[in-house]
C-alpha cells in the first residue's frame, strides 16, 4: 500500500508541475485576459458616449433653430409711452391726479391723491413740465413731481 500511495503522490506532483509549466509558457495570462476585456469594455463605452454626444448635439441645434424662429415671430416690445405733464401755479393735487388719470398715466386719481397725502408731499408738488411714463409706480411719479 505504501508503494501505491507513493505512486499517487508522485503522480500528483508531476501533474501539478506540468500544469505550472503550461501556465508559465502560455502567451496570455489571466491578468492579460482581464486587461483585454477592460480595454474592449472601455472602447465600447467610448463609442456609446460618442453616439450619445452626437445625438445631443443634433438635438441642441434643432432647439436653437426653434428658439430663433420663435424669437423672430414675437413682436418687439413696444417702447414705453411717455407723457409730459404741465403743472401750473395754483393747480391742486386733485386737478393734477385727475389729469394723470384722464391721460392714462394712472388708473385711479383718488387713490394716487391719497398716496400723495399719505406721503406728506401734497404741498411739495413743483410747477413745471414733467416727463412721465405709463409704467411708472406711484412712488416714481411722486418723486418726479416733487424734485
Amino acid at each position: 500500500m505504501s508503494a501505491s500511495l507513493r505512486s499517487f503522490g508522485i503522480g500528483l506532483f508531476v501533474a501539478g508541475a506540468v500544469l505550472g509549466m503550461v501556465q508559465l509558457t502560455s502567451k496570455e495570462s489571466p491578468d492579460t485576459q482581464q486587461s483585454v476585456k477592460d480595454t474592449s469594455t472601455t472602447a465600447t463605452t467610448v463609442k456609446t458616449l460618442e453616439k450619445e454626444n452626437a445625438a445631443l448635439k443634433k438635438e441642441l441645434t434643432a432647439l436653437e433653430k426653434k428658439l430663433k424662429k420663435q424669437q423672430q415671430k414675437q413682436p418687439a416690445k413696444k417702447a414705453t409711452a411717455t407723457y409730459t405733464l404741465h403743472i401750473e401755479t395754483g393747480m391742486g393735487t386733485t386737478e393734477i391726479t385727475n389729469t394723470l388719470q384722464k391721460d392714462g398715466i394712472i388708473s385711479d386719481a383718488r387713490e394716487f391723491e391719497q398716496y400723495i397725502i399719505d406721503q406728506g408731499q401734497a404741498t411739495r408738488l413743483q410747477n413745471g413740465s414733467f416727463t412721465l411714463q405709463k409704467d411708472m409706480s406711484y412712488a416714481a411719479i411722486l418723486k418726479a413731481l416733487t424734485n
